[in-house]
């Protein structure tokens, strides 16, 4: 019988988002929202997609940094991983910033593009990962969505921070419509609120030192190469704003509004 991931409980009920015309689960326990069954995958060369978005992952990336140098100033030797790294875009940023990043991801396209210049391991977030350093800060930039145990990977990315390190977190938000009508994919298996990510995090025994609500970019000329299955008619306006220069404009009076993503700073009781 399916449970929640978070509480366990077996108190479910169907979660319709009609945004999108799916059906998902929500716990009644405490209204975590999340995929079952988990779908079986087989791993995607995203390579190619994270190399026309850089760009605007570079932007979202050096809005994530400044917020976590502000739990977690850098100085010499401190440390940072990045799970779920992709190409490297956080990384190749945290090193011009002046910290040691390493990588951890699944995908070996990923990890073997990575190591002609970072130190970076294949795996996941789970009981048998061995990785060749603890950090001062863990980067988890929509991941957990990703993670079949969401509780479990923080409390084996919580068993590899130094002392007073952190953990970044960012995933959707499913209080926002968004969300529920372009970020409910087979591949995202959970779907967080502010409420659900507080009370994941308590549950893997660590404590919230900051988490709001936010929006990955400001800027809407990604849109027509963005992997997000956005409506033609966005697409069609993406290409307009961004050939009229008008992208960032529009995109800075109306992304503050969408609140699509929750994000989290993280440290041990």
């Amino acid at each position: 019988m399916a449970e929640c991931p978070i509480c366990g409980s077996e108190k479910l009920a169907a979660f319709p988002v009609k945004e999108c015309n799916e059906d998902l689960l929500q716990c009644r326990a405490c209204s975590m929202v999340f995929r079952e069954p988990i779908p079986n995958f087989v791993e995607a060369d995203t390579a190619d997609y994270y190399k026309k978005t850089a760009w605007a992952d570079r932007e979202y990336a050096a809005k994530n940094l400044r917020l976590i140098e502000s739990f977690c100033p850098v100085s010499k030797g401190h440390t940072v991983l990045d799970v779920g790294c992709n190409i490297g875009t956080f990384m190749g940023l945290a090193k011009e910033s002046g910290w040691l990043p390493q990588g951890l991801d699944n995908n070996k396209t990923v990890v073997s593009l990575l190591r002609k210049n970072y130190l970076i391991s294949l795996g996941t977030l789970n009981r048998k990962l061995s990785l060749p350093d603890s950090f001062n800060v863990i980067y988890m930039s929509h991941v957990i969505e990703h993670i079949p145990d969401p509780v479990e990977a923080l409390r084996i990315a919580a068993k590899h921070l130094r002392k007073n390190g952190i953990i970044f977190v960012s995933t959707p938000n499913i209080e926002s419509w968004w969300t529920r009508k372009f970020q409910v994919k087979q591949e995202h298996l959970h779907y967080f609120s502010p409420k659900t990510l507080k009370t994941a995090i308590k549950k893997a025994g660590l404590e919230v030192a900051f988490l709001e609500k936010g929006h990955r970019i400001k800027d809407f000329s990604y849109a027509d190469q963005s992997h997000t299955r956005l409506p033609l008619i966005f697409q069609k306006l993406a290409v307009f704003l961004k050939q009229t220069g008008l992208n960032k404009l529009v995109g800075y009076a109306i992304c503050p509004l969408i609140n699509d993503e929750i994000v989290a700073i993280v440290r041990k009781k």
